[in-house]
């Protein structure tokens, strides 16, 4: 057996270190390093955000239309039916108290029922 053949063999049975936790220098470097590359897009994409929107609105345009259409159909059909069931709704009875004539005097406390 080779030496380099033994060597192969001893670093396939090593152990796995696990890797070292980043301190939080490590991290603010990376997390400032993430947000410079974003503000690179960002300022990169700007140009095109304005006429993508427009895009987007203009291409929106015919569904908003046929969604209005199909409303607008929805509520010439509807509209007869809600009147009809509103005028076959029996009507509340007002209570006989209701109904009786008003008064010109104010009401009169009886001693005698209190």
């Amino acid at each position: 057996m080779s030496r380099r053949a033994s060597q192969i063999r001893s670093s396939d049975t090593a152990v796995p270190q696990p890797a070292a936790m980043p301190t939080a220098g490590e991290v603010a470097d990376e997390m400032a390093t993430m947000a410079v590359g974003g503000a690179i897009l960002t300022f990169a994409l700007f140009p095109f955000a304005v006429p993508m929107i427009a895009l987007t609105i203009v291409a929106l345009v015919p569904l908003l239309v046929v969604g209005l259409a199909a409303g607008l159909v929805v509520a010439v059909f509807a509209a007869p039916v809600v009147m009809v069931r509103r005028l076959r709704r029996p009507r509340p009875v007002a209570p006989a108290a209701a109904r009786t004539a008003p008064t010109n005097h104010p009401p009169v406390c009886d001693p005698a029922t209190r």
